[in-house]
């Protein structure tokens, strides 16, 4: 991750448990934010709610990709 980006968004906005495991290679800051703390942060900060907004557009993005490889590799295994 580079400099100002965040990772959690989706449990912070949903409650449920996050969706990946983070390793930094490097000494960074690391914060726990809730609900209300994210809304005060992007009223606050519109670039940064913006980059977040991208940021789990991708991760969308990244999962859509990885199901439909996931089910292609089943109709493939079931269609044999």
């Amino acid at each position: 991750m580079a400099d100002g980006e965040c990772f959690g968004e989706y449990s912070a906005l949903t409650g449920n448990p996050n969706i990946y495991t983070v390793v930094a290679f490097s000494d960074m800051l690391v914060m726990k934010i809730t609900k209300e703390d994210l809304i005060t942060f992007v009223e606050m900060n519109a670039k940064n709610a913006i980059d977040i907004m991208e940021n789990t557009a991708r991760m969308l993005n990244v999962m859509a990709i990885n199901i439909e490889i996931i089910r292609s590799e089943a109709n493939a295994h079931y269609s044999r």
